[in-house]
């Protein structure tokens, strides 16, 4: 029915607090559409897709066994997708002026519910010969997920009789009667040449970073009259994701005033607005245009912020998943507020004569390096640093960067550690030999004694052999065969895998460190918490937290510097003998 499209025109149009920016433009591009001459509006296939999709049952929840009927947003979708023509010379006919739908919406929205019948319907409802749907996602598990969710459905009376190969095993679905098949795939999987499927879905676009799969299907797609490529989704934490390729598209897309001849996308994209707060209530039924039917309820989104909101991570995901907000995977980690707290003088009496684990973050030769020294007192971690910078790269770096390093050099302090913060190395790149210079200097003058320093082995084969020939010694490690156990001996340079796996419970550690006062570092060490600014933290499908850099130009070397000095220091809190002989400096 036409009444479907322009009743939810209306309806934006009258509460505009309640929509984002992008489907106030897809209703003004719709209004604009169907007020053409040249458009025609075939009523009777959305009210086919509603009476069909009446067959179908909610499976969970509390309409489960109750007939799908289609809420106020369905109805929208459908009408337009289904019902806007235009007069195909070549065909003869009225064809679908819509060829991609890309639905962006928050959980629990019910998107299951509206793409199985749709799917089956494009299959076994719509006139196009020999239909062929192919389920796309990031792996065959979740394409099988959707596949599996459209064969549980139409197993059951009355469509059964429409369609076979429901069986446990079953890779497609077929309709006899139109000759048309829905099958899955992986979206890394290779597509086959010549494959021109009538329907796609991609579920789950968030998750998928290999676009070439959405683009050699929609290209085969091009041999149909009707083709449809449909993209559901909602946000989500993956960087390079199609749905952030999509989403960027489809804003700029979304501006159009008018929609020419090639633009066949109809893109509805659900969310909070960029200047939105997410803690603003208000602003919630953006992202969440179903909420006046309970999907979901205020008072579920209120409990998932709650029990997110203390948690960065957990907070990034419920900004995502609930308000549809692409915010990509990159989070602002660390409170800057508790850095400041943690900043302070430091004598040299609290570091002469103590043990210690250290860090490095050689970095690229003509960049700044790190060299950290975290000394144990068992009660708070205390921060020695040095950032190592070549000559002939000083004042371009310091112009760039917006640092004074000619003056880090000798902050007089009275003390060489923490004067010299900065150290500028002669030539056109780092000389790594003056990072270990630091950490002799830090043995061998004021006794400190290092158990373990953590280091990356992608830059520093050079280093390590320096290092060595210094007498600090690198460590031996065993793995068992059968238990997958690691031994590790008194070795000091140990190895720092630098990816999530590895540095994520630092990360996460080390900001509860900031926050309860654990951590101390030399306020006169402006680089410290300038690193930690630029930081910004990315959390991967599994949770695990990694570093990078708030913008290419930026450094984070010094924050690196300190998650690689606490993998250090976990390892040498495991060594049986250092937790015998001094295992009050290990309480933290």
């Amino acid at each position: 029915m036409l009444r479907w499209i322009t009743d939810y025109i209306r309806y934006v149009e009258n509460r505009p607090q309640d929509f984002n920016e992008h489907v106030k433009n897809n209703v003004r591009q719709i209004k604009e559409l169907i007020s053409r001459k040249e458009i025609f509006y075939k009523e009777a296939d959305p009210i086919a897709f509603r009476d069909f999709a009446r067959m179908f049952r909610h499976r969970e929840g509390v309409w489960a066994g109750q007939p799908i009927e289609l809420n106020r947003e369905q109805k929208y979708i459908a009408a337009c997708i289904l019902g806007i023509k235009v007069w195909d010379k070549k065909e003869q006919r009225f064809v679908r002026w819509f060829r991609e739908l890309d639905l962006f919406v928050a959980r629990k929205w019910g998107k299951d519910t509206f793409i199985v019948p749709l799917i089956a319907y494009f299959v076994g409802i719509d006139k196009e010969p020999s239909a062929w749907c192919q389920i796309l996602a990031e792996n065959e598990a979740q394409a099988k997920r959707t596949f599996d969710l459209v064969k549980e459905n139409v197993k059951e009376e009355p469509l059964d009789c429409w369609f076979t190969g429901t069986g446990k095993s079953s890779r497609a679905i077929e309709c006899p009667e139109t000759h048309g098949v829905i099958q899955y795939l992986s979206g890394r999987a290779k597509g086959k040449d010549g494959a021109n499927p009538s329907v796609a879905v991609v579920n789950e676009a968030h998750e998928i970073t290999n676009k070439n799969q959405y683009n050699a299907t929609k290209s085969g797609m091009g041999a149909r009259s009707q083709p449809m490529m449909i993209v559901i989704s909602s946000a989500g934490i993956t960087p390079e994701s199609l749905y952030e390729s999509l989403y960027e598209r489809n804003k700029k897309f979304l501006k159009k005033k008018r929609l020419g001849l090639s633009d066949r996308i109809f893109a509805l994209m659900f969310g909070i607005d960029e200047a939105d707060d997410y803690r603003d209530e208000a602003c919630w039924i953006k992202a969440n245009p179903a909420m006046y039917e309970g999907r979901p309820t205020m008072d579920f989104l209120r409990g998932q912020l709650e029990s997110m909101k203390d948690d960065p991570a957990l907070l990034n995901t419920f900004i995502a998943k609930h308000m549809n907000r692409q915010i990509g995977a990159s989070i602002d980690y660390f409170s800057m507020i508790a850095i400041r707290n943690a900043m302070r003088v430091v004598e040299p009496a609290e570091y002469i004569d103590t043990y210690a684990v250290g860090g490095v973050d050689l970095a690229e030769t003509t960049d700044l390096c790190n060299a950290t020294a975290q000394i144990l007192t068992g009660e708070k971690f205390i921060y020695l640093q040095a950032y190592f910078i070549a000559e002939d790269r000083l004042a371009r770096n310091s112009e760039r960067d917006k640092q004074d390093y000619r003056r880090m050099t000798n902050l007089a302090t009275g003390d060489r550690i923490t004067s010299e913060v900065v150290v500028v190395t002669p030539g056109s790149y780092v000389r790594k030999e003056y990072v270990t210079a630091w950490f002799t200097l830090l043995r061998d003058e004021y006794k400190v004694s290092f158990l373990k320093i953590g280091y990356d082995r992608a830059l520093s084969k050079e280093w390590l052999t320096d290092m060595q020939e210094h007498g600090f010694s690198h460590e031996k490690v065993h793995r068992d065969g059968e238990t997958g156990s690691v031994t590790r001996d008194l070795g000091v340079l140990t190895e720092v895998a630098q990816g999530g796996w590895t540095l994520s419970e630092p990360i996460k550690v080390t900001k509860s460190l900031f926050e309860s006062g654990k951590i101390v570092a030399d306020v006169r060490n402006k680089l410290f918490a300038y690193c930690f600014y630029n930081l910004k933290i990315r959390q991967d499908v599994n949770n695990n937290l990694s570093p990078h850099k708030a913008k290419s130009t930026g450094h984070i070397d010094g924050a690196v510097g300190v998650f690689n000095a606490f993998v250090a220091y976990q390892r040498a809190k495991e060594m049986p003998l250092y937790a015998n002989r001094i295992g009050h400096l290990f309480r933290i």
